[in-house]
């Protein structure tokens, strides 16, 4: 059957659409049910950035394993869904163009279109013994150092105050550091020191043009980062439930 159909909690249902939303990255959503659990795969940011989610059937109270792939408004429905009593256990049901959210007193409507954009469900890249392998040149992201949650959120909070896009992780004598400003001689800027640990490689340099600020809020668990100097960033969580990344591109003088 072509449908989408689940159960689930006000608070898991909340938290899977912060996650699609990363504030305001993607307006819309690809969604797609497919063996009891649900994928969600696509680009934004203007082609750079590429967000990964995966929610397993333990995500959920109840799944069916029909299939179907939509594509909704995603800030609309999320500002119906924090409304909604933390008390509730929700069915979600998606046929006949129509994306329904039903609790024990409400139901909501929403309109859905067919994906305008290729359906994808897996990495945007292959993985060779657990390592990223990107493009053309099969670039190995083989330095991963994990960072706090909310050491993370501060950085968010950091760029805001210097009003800027851009960021710089590097190693500075083994130690995770973050450049947070404007990458011109004659602009403010900051040295953070996250809560972090290295696990591989001792030497990176690599510049964030775009995509932290929107992506911090929608982490909750610590924060993996699968990179390289000069080179594209795979930033993600995982938990038994569910698995939530970016792919971002760097920026390159």
């Amino acid at each position: 059957m072509s449908e989408i159909y689940f159960k689930i909690s006000q608070k898991k249902l909340e938290l899977m659409f912060k996650k699609l939303l990363c504030t305001d990255m993607f307006k819309s959503n690809i969604i797609t049910q497919k063996d009891g659990k649900l994928f969600s795969v696509q680009t934004g940011g203007h082609g750079r950035a590429i967000q990964v989610l995966k929610f397993n059937n333990s995500f959920f109270t109840e799944i069916s394993k029909s299939t179907l792939s939509i594509e909704i408004e995603t800030k609309r429905i999320y500002e119906i869904v924090k409304d909604v009593s933390q008390k509730e256990f929700i069915t979600v049901t998606a046929k006949d163009n129509e994306f329904i959210i039903e609790t024990s007193k409400e139901e909501f409507y929403f309109a859905f279109c067919p994906p305008r954009d290729e359906i994808k469900t897996s990495l945007p890249f292959p993985m060779k013994k657990g390592i990223p392998v990107v493009g053309e040149q099969e670039i190995k992201l083989d330095t991963h150092f994990v960072i706090d949650v909310e050491s993370f959120k501060h950085i968010s909070k950091y760029m805001d105050k210097f009003k800027t896009e851009f960021c710089i992780f590097f190693y500075d004598q083994n130690q995770v550091k973050v450049r947070i400003g404007a990458l011109d001689d004659f602009s403010d800027y900051m040295i953070y020191q996250p809560k972090y640990r290295i696990k591989t490689g001792k030497k990176l340099h690599v510049i964030v043009p775009y995509g932290i600020k929107q992506i911090a809020n929608s982490f909750d668990n610590m924060i993996q980062i699968r990179t390289k100097t000069d080179s594209p960033l795979w930033i993600y969580e995982g938990t038994n439930d569910y698995v939530h990344g970016i792919f971002m591109a760097p920026f390159v003088y």
